[in-house]
């Protein structure tokens, strides 16, 4: 992308996350590999009761705003959640147990900046 830093949009990286303590460490790594690095990476842990909280309070990247959720929201409402936190101009879903490549946003940005008539892109991941 030939895009300047003061115009390149910021992406949100939503994580939502539930008992992955496994998982949870790839996947965050995965967004923290991107070649697109105007990004935010929001993870929402939705009460966990396994130790992916303490794993991810090891994180240190200002790119990352961890939510530990008050009480269980369910799957979707956790989706939805991460969604009304995002402050990007564009959101990517990456699950606590899947793995995108390096290049991932960036590709999808380009595509979505080329045709404006489109509305969702997405990419082929890898499933822990």
């Amino acid at each position: 992308m030939n895009l300047s830093k003061n115009t390149r949009p910021l992406v949100s990286v939503c994580i939502p996350t539930y008992n992955r303590e496994k998982t949870v460490v790839a996947a965050l790594s995965c967004a923290l590999k991107q070649t697109y690095t105007n990004l935010e990476i929001l993870i929402s842990d939705d009460q966990s009761s396994d130790n992916s909280v303490k794993i991810l309070k090891k994180f240190t990247d200002p790119r990352i705003r961890l939510v530990i959720q008050k009480k269980n929201l369910g799957m979707i409402p956790n989706w939805n959640y991460c969604i009304q936190q995002a402050k990007g101009e564009y959101i990517k879903f990456l699950h606590s147990d899947d793995l995108i490549d390096t290049t991932c946003v960036e590709k999808e940005l380009a595509l979505f900046q080329k045709n404006h008539q489109v509305s969702l892109v997405t990419c082929q991941r890898s499933f822990i």
